[in-house]
């Protein structure tokens, strides 16, 4: 059952959230982001959301889903 699993996810997200941003705005790793626009949760908003973040943000966006 996949449910588990999400909660477990839900639960690092809502600890490890900013540890996470701050690791992907601080690192020197090039990163490149591509992103299905379908996607029902995170879609296109995710994106958005990820360009206002980090700085430089080099991205593609799909025209597909999860």
């Amino acid at each position: 059952m996949v449910l588990p699993e999400l909660l477990v996810y839900m639960d690092e997200r809502q600890r490890l959230g900013k540890r996470w941003i701050e690791a992907m705005i601080e690192t020197s790793i090039p990163l490149y982001f591509i992103n299905g626009a379908q996607a029902p949760i995170s879609g296109r908003q995710l994106l958005d959301r990820y360009i206002d973040i980090v700085p430089n943000a080099r991205t593609a966006l799909l025209d597909v889903g999860h």
